[in-house]
């Protein structure tokens, strides 16, 4: 579960690959070079109730949903 002040990086497996190009990535992180580590900044409850989260970036903020949480590792937490 995430809480707001953790530090994590988004791991490998949330990369997509685009449909035009099989050596890279077309999303948010990669599109923007991003160095993947971010701070929670927010979560909340969701309108399917479900446990969501905003996560500040080098490049921009970025929403996680709880199934998008399996491709996060929390390396510090609070």
């Amino acid at each position: 579960m995430l809480r707001s002040g953790d530090l994590v990086k988004v791991m490998p497996g949330y990369h997509r690959w685009g449909e035009n190009s099989r050596t890279s990535c077309d999303c948010f992180f990669c599109f923007h070079k991003s160095k993947e580590v971010g701070i929670v900044t927010t979560t909340w409850v969701d309108e399917d109730d479900a446990l969501s989260a905003i996560i500040e970036f080098d490049v921009g903020e970025w929403v996680f949903r709880k199934h998008e949480f399996k491709h996060l590792d929390v390396v510090s937490s609070l």
